[in-house]
């Protein structure tokens, strides 16, 4: 799961968004019979509460009591994706959660840093319609012109 820049002390509605979308898509994978963990991922980008940390909070409360993992040093989805690898190392199924341009970001750049990582993705449940319908055309613009920019692993967002 992978946060936006929050100021906290609490998660913002896209944080909230994104634990949703961690909620359903874990509780899917359970029913589907896979063992779970959600690692959320952020540092402390805006504020001084690292984004890991609310989207934790955000996620149990959308209902997820599973295990919890914290990464909380990145400050780029790029670090997100290289510094989450050594939580999901060994898992059989890897969900990147996020909204869809963000999410679909970050599994390019899981399937550029580990391929056989990239191998194991699995689909997140990162849409439901209406959910954010005022927002994802935003969204939308802002995340294909950051996938037509090429990946770094010094680049932000």
């Amino acid at each position: 799961m992978l946060g936006f820049a929050d100021r906290g002390p609490r998660a913002h509605a896209v944080n909230r968004w994104r634990a949703r979308i961690g909620a359903r898509t874990a509780a899917r994978l359970v029913a589907e019979g896979f063992a779970v963990e959600v690692v959320a991922c952020g540092g402390a980008v805006r504020g001084a509460v690292p984004e890991a940390d609310l989207l934790a909070e955000a996620l149990r409360e959308a209902g997820w009591q599973g295990r919890i993992l914290l990464e909380r040093e990145s400050t780029t989805t790029w670090g997100n994706i290289a510094s989450a690898r050594a939580l999901v190392g060994d898992l059989d199924a890897i969900s990147i959660c996020s909204n869809g341009l963000h999410a679909e970001k970050a599994r390019a750049y899981l399937r550029r840093q580990d391929p056989d990582l990239g191998s194991r993705l699995v689909s997140a449940d990162d849409y439901r319609f209406p959910e954010m319908s005022l927002l994802k055309p935003v969204f939308a613009v802002v995340g294909l012109n950051k996938l037509r920019q090429p990946c770094r692993a010094d680049s932000h967002g």
